[in-house]
């Protein structure tokens, strides 16, 4: 009886150290998640915010750009040939020749494109897009921006290209002396470009996915083509926030960040899960080996207290037989 009371109190002593040391676990493992997860989230925030700026930064220089060629003399005398009629010498690669030359050295991303009503001439900076057929309705949606910012471009598809392809644009209205509009000169990014250019660097793990999102909450750059133009399901938390996490059921992390200038969001959603991987099978292989010294434990146990009771239980059975008047033992 005294060793099974034994064994009991030493069994009852390891099973609490083991309860304990699995609770320990348990807790320093959402301790752990939750710091991964902040620190995930201020890396995020911070390569968010960097692309941001780039992106504002893009947007600004072809603002900029497109300001600047439509005050130069060498657009006027442009304007004013296409409105005299092409020359029987002067070639369209001429025209686009000409305007492309007026771009600055770094825009070589940039297309541009004149449109003149009066002779529908379209002239592209890229040789080969001239006299696209574009038209005048389409031409004529690039100046009505009453609800944008002047540095948040229009999204549209490329009006000089049959086959759909999207571009960030902006668009300013040429006048004559009397501010009657004669022309139009547009600068164009294309979509797939900014992409490779500022999500696709940060693709770099397969649980994170990038997006560019617009004032209005549609995708206006991913890695898949289908989702450009669709309504973003988590843009109404975000909205209006210059910074915010949200973490939605399922694990799902969104991360935004809103470029100041374009009013674009820069948008990452990733799966916790995939990220606090690495913690889970920590966790597990901690109770594992718990288990295994909980079981290494229970055995010596049984040992330990045989071999502890052993010269107990011969003094015991010595001073029976002396009580019993055996002097033998």
């Amino acid at each position: 009886m005294k060793f099974v009371f034994r064994f009991r109190v030493m069994l009852t002593i390891l099973v609490v150290a083991f309860l304990m040391a699995a609770a320990f676990c348990v807790n320093n493992y959402y301790d752990s998640k939750r710091l991964l997860t902040e620190n995930y989230i201020l890396n995020l925030e911070d390569k968010l915010s960097l692309q941001a700026d780039r992106f504002d930064a893009m947007m600004q220089q072809m603002y900029q750009q497109v300001l600047h060629i439509s005050k130069q003399e060498q657009l006027e005398q442009l304007v004013a040939d296409c409105r005299r009629g092409t020359p029987s010498n002067l070639s369209q690669a001429a025209y686009s020749e000409r305007l492309a030359g007026m771009q600055s050295a770094d825009g070589g991303q940039f297309e541009l494109f004149l449109y003149v009503p009066e002779t529908q001439q379209v002239i592209s900076s890229v040789a080969y897009r001239s006299n696209a057929d574009v038209s005048e309705e389409e031409l004529a949606a690039l100046v009505h921006r009453d609800d944008l910012q002047p540095l948040t471009p229009t999204y549209m598809e490329n009006p000089l290209l049959q086959s759909a392809q999207y571009v960030f644009c902006y668009a300013v209205p040429i006048e004559d002396t009397a501010g009657e509009p004669i022309a139009l000169l547009c600068i164009m990014l294309d979509e797939r470009m900014l992409y490779y250019d500022l999500l696709s660097p940060l693709n770099t793990a397969a649980q994170d996915h990038y997006r560019l999102i617009s004032p209005q909450g549609r995708i206006h750059s991913a890695a898949s083509a289908a989702e450009l133009g669709q309504k973003f399901e988590a843009f109404d938390a975000m909205q209006g926030k210059k910074m915010n996490a949200d973490e939605q059921q399922g694990n799902q992390l969104t991360i935004s960040v809103a470029a100041p200038l374009s009013q674009y969001y820069l948008v990452c959603q990733s799966d916790l899960g995939t990220v606090a991987q690495g913690l889970q099978e920590i966790l597990l292989s901690q109770v594992v080996r718990l288990f295994v010294a909980f079981c290494i434990l229970f055995f010596l146990s049984i040992i330990l207290s045989h071999w502890l009771a052993k010269p107990l239980r011969e003094l015991a059975q010595a001073m029976e037989a002396v009580g019993s008047g055996d002097f033998r033992k």
